[in-house]
């Protein structure tokens, strides 16, 4: 029997051939087509995650921002707003701020300051450009002598007392400081008063952009299908909340035969504004 076995030579007929080929192709469809749907689901799951970082990244800047609004400022903390776009006005676009408690009488170049909190120290570096402003205002202690400097260099930096000695100021100047004057980072060349832009722009990615003193819009969000901003004024007519509702798309899919549907994701919020 073995031998029998052994010895039979015969091969597989046309039609065998045939019929085992077209099994293999409905096979290797079926296998296609579940990895084109995994593929394509993967894609849009992966943009959908993208929308919802996006999203909250933005909402976040501009939470911290609108809190700053009117920090140090004389005047409205909100201005031109409307349904897509608004402008806000704060002497601390960084944020980065310390309230002195012990100030440096002295008239040389560089004094050192102690401060409220170690905390507060953390939040300069030693090269960054600082202002010195009087609350409630935006008053510089020292802008009324001619020839004094106004934007000083921070030197040196100790979370451990804590202080911050800054380098830059017009030697003999009595500038007078007081407890409770505040050290502010600033940007060489900027207003004492800088103002943060955000507005809507459907043009050309449907992004929301971020714009300090006129400067090179910084883009947060994109291919956004909805910003919409609302207020609420108090009794002076000021601006005393912005509430805020972004909404983002994944890509549109590019085969327009399948079935998955462009995903959106909206966020919102209620933000005060602290400094009014």
């Amino acid at each position: 029997m073995m031998r029998k076995l052994l010895n039979d030579n015969r091969g597989f007929t046309l039609t065998e051939i045939l019929v085992a080929a077209g099994v293999m192709l409905v096979i290797m469809a079926g296998v296609m087509s579940l990895y084109l749907g995994s593929q394509r689901t993967a894609r849009v799951e992966t943009d959908f995650a993208d929308v919802q970082d996006n999203l909250r990244l933005a909402l976040d800047q501009l939470t911290k921002d609108v809190r700053m609004a009117g920090f140090l400022v004389v005047g409205e903390p909100i201005t031109d707003t409307s349904g897509t776009a608004f402008t806000l006005r704060t002497t601390s676009p960084f944020r980065r701020y310390a309230r002195i408690t012990v100030p440096d009488a002295s008239t040389a170049g560089t004094k050192t300051f102690t401060v409220y909190s170690d905390s507060m120290v953390q939040r300069f570096r030693p090269g960054d450009k600082v202002r010195i402003i009087r609350p409630p205002n935006q008053e510089q202690p020292g802008e009324g002598v001619v020839g004094a400097a106004l934007v000083f260099d921070v030197s040196a930096i100790d979370a451990d007392v804590p202080s911050i000695s800054l380098s830059g100021f017009s030697v003999g100047t009595d500038y007078a400081y007081a407890a409770g004057d505040m050290i502010v980072r600033v940007t060489e060349g900027a207003p004492v008063v800088s103002e943060i832009r955000y507005q809507f722009n459907p043009n050309p990615a449907n992004s929301l952009a971020r714009i300090v003193n006129g400067g090179v819009p910084q883009v947060l969000a994109r291919n956004l299908t909805d910003v919409t901003f609302e207020y609420v004024l108090n009794d002076a007519d000021e601006v005393q909340t912005v509430s805020v509702v972004l909404t983002g798309a994944t890509s549109p899919e590019p085969d327009p035969n399948n079935n998955i549907p462009r995903r959106t994701r909206t966020v919102r919020t209620n933000i005060a504004v602290r400094n009014i």
